[in-house]
């Protein structure tokens, strides 16, 4: 049996494994803010050093990076913290918080958005042994995650650049190389943006990516979340628009967009709770069952990547399921509605039986009236499917061919309570990174590099089936 310490926010978990690949989650050691309040973000981001044996968590509730002393996992104790605030260069005024952290071979890189966060961020750069201030370099609109390649030749920085009334800044990728020339490091810095598929809209929406139609342009509204690199490429989660980036990191240049699909939730094993009010009293009950014509988009939230035995690269992703927030963006799109204020066509969506609830209209609060769905989805394709290709860096333009079936209706942040997860959830469902409809099973072909597993989604799309996929009035879920 081995035994691995693992240090996650600030709490350190040792990770058991056994010969029926079983795994076993016990608490090892913790470390505690003396000063954090209840839902203040004082522990949100943690990195691990381990030529220090240092541990590294953004609290954001000081504004500081607390560092942790775990050469001791049983007892881990807080030795010293960056202001994220003291930044040479800049004022302490422009700089907001400290949103994510990263650490390898004695470096720390500390991700920092600007005040107001729709100006350009930084990225400051630490010795983990002192923790003295070695770099800073200019990052995109809030820069929200931070990551080195697997070779530790790059920093990679997903800047999310989130609209505020009445600013709706770019997202973008900020490189950082940080080799070695001589005994000090490059620090050679570059942005790479997403200008370049501004023309190229009708061809993403047809392919799968969701641009909100309230967006000025395709490259204010792709919000890069998180990033993970192999080798020359670095695969970014574009959240809200159910895709992934793959930026060439020499080059300093978006390659690709690749939308990774929808869930059919008319099959058995994507099976669902729509509503938490099935009963006459506005309470819920558990009501797990499969609506035909029912989709939903993934979402991704953060990203891991490897390459295992055999030579491929794998993704591994988090998928959220969460839609911009409007009220925050200040956009005049109101692309989110519920299925409920809908009208929906009947043979797509027929009456509900009375085997499945008492309640046969479909629109009813038991049923999918309380989802949320995505209106723009109706004529953008939500169940597109495009020609796989291959994830060679070479590759310059979104996917474009691909074969769309029209949506009647598309809900989207549908955080359904109770959701019975499919079978990827214990089986990562294995599919290509380069296709745009990830299986909803576990697969046993094999494909080209780059593949994901990909797991549970929750932004919802009522959509109406080509007959080419599946039969006439389904529900299904994108």
């Amino acid at each position: 049996m081995n035994r691995i310490s693992l240090a996650v926010a600030t709490a350190l978990i040792g990770l058991s494994t056994v010969a029926e690949a079983a795994v076993e989650l016990k608490p090892v050691g913790r470390y505690q803010s003396p000063t954090a309040g209840f839902d203040k973000g004082a522990a949100e981001i943690v990195a691990y050093d381990a030529s220090t044996q240092r541990i590294f968590v953004v609290n954001a509730q000081d504004g500081t990076v607390d560092v942790l002393d775990g050469s001791n996992p049983a007892s881990p104790l807080k030795i010293g913290q960056i202001d994220a605030k003291a930044i040479p260069g800049y004022p302490a005024a422009g700089l907001g918080a400290a949103n994510s952290v990263a650490a390898r071979d004695g470096l720390v890189a500390v991700a920092v958005e600007a005040n107001p966060l729709t100006s350009p961020g930084v990225l400051a750069f630490y010795d983990a042994a002192s923790l003295a201030f070695i770099r800073s370099v200019p990052a995109g609109a809030l820069p929200d995650a931070v990551a080195f390649s697997n070779t530790g030749h790059f920093v990679i920085v997903a800047n999310e650049g989130e609209p505020r009334t009445p600013v709706d800044p770019e997202g973008s990728v900020t490189i950082v190389d940080v080799r070695r020339k001589g005994k000090e490091r490059r620090f050679d810095a570059c942005t790479a943006d997403f200008r370049a598929f501004n023309s190229r809209r009708a061809e993403l929406v047809a392919a799968g990516v969701y641009i909100d139609p309230g967006a000025a342009s395709v490259a204010q509204d792709l919000e890069p979340e998180y990033a993970s690199a192999q080798g020359n490429n670095a695969y970014v989660t574009l959240q809200e628009n159910n895709a992934i980036a793959v930026v060439q990191l020499n080059q300093c240049r978006v390659a690709r967009i690749m939308p990774i699909g929808a869930k059919n939730h008319g099959l058995p094993e994507n099976s669902l709770d729509t509503s938490d009010r099935e009963i006459d009293n506005g309470k819920g009950r558990i009501a797990i069952r499969s609506w035909q014509n029912l989709h939903a988009l993934y979402q991704p939230d953060s990203i891991a990547s490897y390459e295992a035995d055999d030579g491929q690269t794998y993704l591994v992703i988090a998928n959220e399921g969460d839609v911009r927030d409007t009220a925050i963006s200040g956009r005049a799109s109101t692309d989110a509605v519920r299925v409920g204020s809908l009208s929906l066509d009947s043979t797509a969506f027929p009456p509900v039986p009375a085997s499945v609830s008492p309640d046969p209209d479909p629109k009813s609060s038991k049923n999918l009236g309380r989802l949320n769905v995505i209106r723009s989805l109706r004529t953008a394709g939500a169940r597109s499917r495009s020609s796989p290709t291959t994830a060679r860096s070479s590759t310059t333009a979104p996917t474009t061919s691909s074969r769309s079936s029209r949506a009647r209706s598309a809900p989207a942040n549908s955080r359904s309570r109770r959701s019975t997860p499919p079978a990827a959830t214990t089986r990562l469902a294995q599919c290509r990174a380069n296709r745009t409809t990830p299986s909803t099973r576990a697969a046993t072909t094999r494909a080209r590099s780059p593949k994901a597993w990909s797991s549970v989604g929750s932004a919802i799309a009522l959509t109406r089936s080509s007959a080419s996929s599946e039969s006439a009035g389904s529900w299904s879920t994108t």
